[in-house]
């Protein structure tokens, strides 16, 4: 893979997801910043790494990368996420749970 591909950003966005699932935040925390440095502007890629910094213990963090969301897509709330990603219960209530914690209503 290229490491000027546009759809590595993607690739880490599922990386974060992926170690987010996992409860390993800090490790999903650095993929989803990598997606973003990739391409701003990704909302997966925003969401996760607001999600990821929340359940890492760092709130402010969380809370500062989810205003960017917000401003980006002001659309995103917990019930927008609800109808629009594509989880099952379990992964939507552990994303939802991180979205809180950063703020998101």
């Amino acid at each position: 893979m290229s490491p000027h591909d546009p759809q590595n950003a993607i690739f880490n966005v599922h990386l974060a997801a992926a170690h987010y699932h996992m409860g390993r935040y800090a490790e999903a925390a650095s993929f989803g910043r990598k997606a973003i440095h990739q391409r701003f502007g990704l909302p997966n890629a925003h969401r996760i790494y607001a999600a990821s910094l929340a359940q890492a213990g760092q709130i402010e963090e969380a809370r500062a990368e989810l205003a960017q969301l917000q401003e980006l897509h002001p659309e995103n709330s917990i019930a927008w996420v609800e109808q629009n990603i594509p989880l099952t219960p379990g992964p939507m209530a552990k994303l939802l749970e991180g979205l809180r914690k950063a703020g998101m209503q």
